[in-house]
């Protein structure tokens, strides 16, 4: 729930902020947001790798997350009490060592989801629970925001506090309560060697595609959701209340997602939620400025299928990641390092794109932009995440299942 916390703080409402409020511009935001993720898309792998073959008496992740969170939290704060005067340099120092700091606590921690259970559908089940307390984290990031419409640096202080508590609290319960994986007994399998055999797997790479895709485009819609009421509506206090209109209807949409999955299959399932996602995208051009009903209506629907985004591409990398699985050797922090380093470098897309786009353009001002120059927002908020969903499916169309079991 804290992850969720910060992680919706700082693609929704942070970059936005220091654009704008700080004054340091669209442009440069986007640049040092996207500086900070390429350098992840290599940290993430390597991090999964050494935490696979951590060898301790606390297991393999317990001592990465606890170095983690004594980065973590101090980072965060930091990022949330800016400087009036913060210099480039400084912000782009601080993102990129938070960022790091962010994969060293939530990769280990992640990847003990993949191997706590053997059960298929349960391993749904697991990413859903975790899902569900992801929408949680998120949904209270956008609670404070929209308490605080006026005061948004208020809102990071009381969610820095809350934040930090959750992470002690979370790790502490993490130790005492969750089971360890066995450790692997075997000598530790060079990375190149790992590397080879984890894209040697054609499932692996499809679904890896198809994720990357996928959040490429919700990177551009949440990246881009402060950015796009200011201009639909010209009141950027609204913003939070969406968002949470947008979780709320994720939340209650996963337990229908988990029982259709269990019913069809993950692939299957997934498939329908992307084209359906596509489709809801498709609406916005069609919104009327302003229209609060409207707009609500769009944000449910949505919402709806970020849910099964959330559940199901981690659920089949767990079934990946077991069959590949042996005694002498696991890959599951390696294997969910790249799929996280594939996620970060969506992040790109709003940052390092749409961002400098619409700031030639003249969204840096926050006001209302004239209609030949919104068709550019409209875009890269709902046109482009359409088409990459729409690609997204092709690419996992064919994937099959391991010696005959479905995904």
């Amino acid at each position: 729930m804290p992850i969720a916390w910060s992680g919706t703080l700082l693609i929704t409402f942070i970059p936005t902020y220091y654009a704008i409020e700080l004054g340091l511009g669209l442009g440069l935001v986007g640049g040092l947001f996207v500086a900070g993720r390429l350098l992840d898309v290599i940290t993430d792998p390597l991090i999964g790798y050494g935490s696979d073959r951590t060898r301790s008496r606390y297991g393999a992740r317990i001592p990465w997350m606890i170095v983690g969170m004594a980065l973590f939290i101090p980072l965060l704060l930091s990022l949330l009490f800016p400087a009036e005067t913060m210099t480039p340099i400084h912000a782009g120092v601080l993102i990129g060592l938070f960022f790091l700091a962010f994969t060293v606590l939530d990769l280990p921690y992640s990847a003990t989801g993949l191997e706590m259970s053997p059960h298929r559908h349960e391993r749904t089940v697991l990413a859903s629970v975790k899902a569900a307390f992801q929408v949680a984290g998120a949904l209270a990031a956008a609670i404070i925001v929209a308490l605080y419409p006026d005061n948004i640096a208020q809102a990071f202080a009381h969610s820095g506090g809350f934040i930090s508590v959750l992470i002690l609290i979370g790790v502490t319960l993490f130790i005492r309560f969750t089971p360890a994986y066995p450790q692997p007994t075997g000598h530790p399998m060079p990375i190149k060697v790992a590397l080879g055999m984890i894209w040697a797997n054609p499932r692996y790479k499809r679904l890896m595609g198809a994720f990357f895709l996928t959040q490429t485009g919700s990177a551009l819609i949440f990246g881009l959701t402060a950015l796009f009421i200011l201009n639909q509506f010209g009141d950027g206090s609204l913003t939070g209340l969406f968002i949470i209109l947008v979780l709320l209807s994720s939340a209650g949409a996963l337990p229908l997602w988990l029982r259709a999955s269990k019913r069809i299959g993950k692939v299957k399932c997934w498939k329908a939620a992307l084209i359906g996602g596509a489709a809801i995208l498709w609406l916005v051009p069609f919104l009327e400025p302003g229209n609060i009903i409207h707009f609500g209506l769009f944000c449910v629907l949505i919402g709806s299928v970020f849910g099964a985004d959330a559940i199901l591409p981690t659920s089949v990398l767990a079934d990946i990641s077991d069959d590949m699985t042996t005694q002498a050797s696991g890959n599951a922090a390696m294997m969910l390092g790249y799929k996280n380093a594939l996620s970060k470098l969506g992040f790109v897309a709003p940052m390092g794109l749409a961002f400098p786009i619409l700031g030639l353009l003249g969204f840096d001002d926050a006001a209302v932009i004239e209609d030949s120059r919104r068709w550019a927002m409209i875009f890269f908020y709902a046109l482009l995440p359409a088409i990459l969903r729409i690609t997204a499916f092709f690419v996992i169309k064919e994937m099959r299942g391991y010696k005959g079991r479905p995904l």
